[in-house]
């Protein structure tokens, strides 16, 4: 989190791996769960990924979704916003998050 400039101890991490749901993305298992332990609105919540899927799953689920590029993939996945590193979230987070 060093690249946001915020310190861990303003964040809540947890976790959810493939390991933890029965069914894996594009499916909003996993993200439904989040959202519970959070307890926190789809409005209220950015998700940031860097495929297709989690476009998809955001979307699914009403979610605004930050795609961060992945060189690694032969294709660009598109979402609400496009940014080309984690670093460029510390801009949109700064400035807020409209619905």
């Amino acid at each position: 989190m060093n690249a946001l400039g915020k310190q861990d101890k303003y964040l809540e991490v947890y976790i959810i791996g493939r390991e933890d749901v029965s069914k894996l993305k594009p499916h909003s298992e996993g993200l439904k769960r989040i959202l519970e332990h959070f307890k926190v609105t789809p409005d209220e919540t950015l998700f940031v990924g860097d495929t297709d899927h989690d476009t998809r799953v955001a979307h699914t689920m009403g979610i605004k979704c930050a795609i961060i590029r992945n060189n690694k993939l032969q294709y660009i996945p598109v979402g609400d916003y496009n940014l080309k590193n984690i670093k460029d979230l510390k801009g949109l987070l700064g400035d807020g998050i409209d619905r």
